[in-house]
């Protein structure tokens, strides 16, 4: 066999890597989908508080020049106040769910890794059991099912958050168009 043959078996694609992700987390499809869908609300709105800040500064700006816009009776620098506390408010909301059902999916994807190992050694024959090193095969179980469920974490957290930039660097783009 050759050197790159070994290799190839050794480390599994990229793909392989999300395929293999993704069967594990399949069983929860439904709280990973609500992850996902507070994901995209947490980072619209805090990619969005730093325009509305913006926006709130130039109002403060406009009062101190004696120019003062009104919304609704309501002074524009009042109104950015107020939607600035509620998306706060609801980001804040949003995030501490997440992180809540983040935990809950994570602690089921790991104990459902060790519990499906437990059962397939369960079901493996004895030759099997005489021949190998189970404490081996315990610790290899037991790091594959803490990396995936980090894997998990890991995408869960930082994919708001990069979404979050994303609209931030937009709103502020959208601002002083060249």
């Amino acid at each position: 066999m050759s050197s790159s043959t070994k290799e190839k078996e050794a480390f599994p694609s990229l793909g392989d890597g999300f395929r293999i992700v993704w069967r594990h987390t399949k069983p929860f499809k439904s709280q990973v989908v609500l992850l996902i869908v507070l994901g995209v609300i947490s980072a619209v709105a805090n990619g969005s508080v730093p325009y509305i800040s913006g926006k709130f500064f130039d109002s403060l700006i406009q009062v101190s020049q004696g120019t003062n816009e009104a919304y609704a009776g309501f002074a524009m620098w009042a109104v950015l106040l107020g939607l600035w506390a509620v998306i706060q408010f609801a980001a804040n909301g949003v995030d501490w769910v997440m992180d809540r059902t983040r935990r809950d999916v994570d602690a089921k994807v790991h104990f459902s890794i060790q519990t499906n190992g437990f059962l397939h050694l369960f079901r493996l024959p004895v030759a099997f059991h005489k021949g190998a090193h189970i404490n081996g095969v315990l610790q290899k179980m037991s790091q594959a099912s803490w990396r995936i469920a980090a894997i998990v974490r890991t995408i869960i957290q930082i994919a708001p958050q990069f979404l979050s930039v994303v609209i931030g660097i937009a709103l502020a783009a959208s601002i002083n168009t060249l």
